[in-house]
């Protein structure tokens, strides 16, 4: 994993504007997405969608190490931030220490880090706005119709055939 995956815990710092919406670059919008502007957390740091697989090992020994409450661990492709409330808490050092102090418990890269700072804290978003795409039993070129029928938000694809079915879904 490249180092560059760390970025994002500079947005609040980088960004003057009180709202952002980060999308992994592996994301394809499929939907209005003003339906997720008007889910702006405004009293909690980030809002975003539960990971698929809640029960990761790893998940547990990082909840029991730094003594977690909540169970729950949310998907980092999509984070919709309230940047002042970051800003207030400092969250960009806070990510890059627990990143720097927890080299063995990693194994999500920045989503280990986003879920341990920010847990308990985090608003819970639908399903619809972080769907993978080992959820549906597809062939490729049924993709645009079964995401539009669904409904989806945003749609994340994945795998070794990643940049040649995003080709494909971007050219209908």
């Amino acid at each position: 994993m490249s180092p560059a995956t760390y970025l994002k815990f500079f947005i609040p710092e980088l960004v003057p504007d009180e709202f952002a919406l980060y999308l992994d670059c592996d994301a394809i919008v499929v939907g209005d997405v003003r339906e997720l502007i008007g889910c702006v957390p405004s009293e909690r740091p980030l809002a975003a969608v539960k990971n698929a697989q809640q029960h990761a090992p790893h998940w547990s020994q990082l909840r029991t190490r730094h003594q977690l409450e909540s169970p729950d661990y949310f998907n980092a492709g999509l984070l919709l931030m309230n940047l002042r409330l970051m800003r207030e808490k400092d969250a960009s050092s806070v990510l890059m220490q627990f990143v720097r102090d927890n080299p063995d418990l990693i194994y999500f890269q920045d989503q280990d880090a986003w879920n341990t700072v920010f847990n308990g804290k985090v608003m819970e978003l639908p399903n619809r706005f972080n769907f993978h795409d080992f959820a549906l039993d597809y062939s490729v070129e049924s993709v645009p119709c079964k995401l539009l029928r669904i409904g989806l938000g945003v749609c994340v694809l994945l795998g070794t055939e990643l940049q040649q079915k995003q080709q494909r879904f971007l050219s209908k």
